[in-house]
């Protein structure tokens, strides 16, 4: 009769939640928003990993340092770009000012040119003992050889080094584009504004509904509290039909003591006047049964 409602929850059955997030989800994992993530996650372990050969064989005394070096130089690579390529999918979609597009993309730029820059150098610089150490098993054994064998495979070693120092550029702008593609954030801002939209109806409507328990449960109480007062009437009615009984088995009793016609007649019509003024109600429950017909 009376069905609790769970208030402020989405909707009975998030129908309309659900279809909100499938009409927001991408066409196909080249257009989803979380592939320039996942890509720029993957690209700052390559370039990290990169980056650690460098400076594990020029720095062997702190393992801890280098890992920090690789790291910081990995996340300086790859992450600005793809905030930069959100910030101006952000002002493309006139989401933000174009003063601050601006200062990102500047900032951005001049951040991964120095790091690029460096890392190049640091490659170049380096490639003697990091390709060396790979081809003849050491730094001593590239210290040993003579100058003619030094010469030779400074050459050899002179484009590995320049690509594993291109690598990163190549992470970096990828890690942009990736991000510039598939980053919609005013989409995401929509989606966002129409879920707060079902949620805010279903609200409504879980209140409204609210609103009318909380009618018929006044309702139910008045009829609660009648049926009481009916219950009591009832009881009093018990108690004054005993109390006559009891009168009647009493006259009945003298009756049977007395020997004159007249005194019985006499008592006999005093019982029946006594039933005559009872209290007693022939319509019992009459408050409740007028609530329930009022209600219905």
């Amino acid at each position: 009769m009376f069905k609790k409602s769970n208030v402020l929850t989405l909707d009975s059955y998030s129908t309309r939640g659900k279809r909100e997030n499938k009409l927001a989800r991408a066409d196909n994992i080249y257009s989803s928003s979380y592939i320039g993530f996942i890509l720029t996650l993957v690209f700052v372990a390559v370039d990290s990993f990169c980056c650690y050969s460098c400076w594990n064989a020029a720095q062997t005394q702190s393992i801890t340092m280098n890992v920090l070096l690789t790291v910081g130089c990995g996340l300086t690579l790859d992450v600005p770009p793809m905030f930069c390529a959100y910030a101006l999918t952000l002002y493309k979609q006139g989401m933000l000012p174009k003063s601050k597009a601006k200062v990102i993309t500047i900032g951005t730029i001049a951040v991964v040119s120095l790091v690029i820059c460096g890392y190049f150098a640091f490659r170049i610089v380096t490639k003697d003992l990091i390709f060396d150490s790979i081809s003849s098993g050491g730094i001593t054994n590239a210290v040993a050889q003579g100058a003619e064998s030094t010469t030779s495979n400074s050459n050899s070693n002179l484009f590995p080094a320049i690509y594993s120092g291109i690598l990163p550029l190549a992470t970096s702008i990828t890690s942009f584009i990736v991000t510039y593609l598939t980053a919609s954030p005013l989409k995401d801002r929509i989606h966002k504004l129409r879920k707060a939209k079902i949620t805010t109806q279903a609200n409504i409507a879980d209140l409204n509904m609210a609103i009318t328990e909380a009618e018929d449960v006044t309702s139910y109480s008045d009829y609660l509290i009648a049926r009481e007062d009916d219950l009591y009437a009832h009881f009093l009615d018990e108690l004054e039909a005993q109390k006559i009984v009891l009168k009647q088995i009493a006259r009945v009793v003298i009756m049977e003591k007395l020997s004159n016609p007249d005194a019985v007649s006499e008592l006999t019509e005093s019982g029946h006047t006594l039933n005559d003024n009872s209290g007693i109600s022939h319509v019992p429950q009459m408050a409740s049964k007028a609530i329930i017909t009022q209600h219905n």
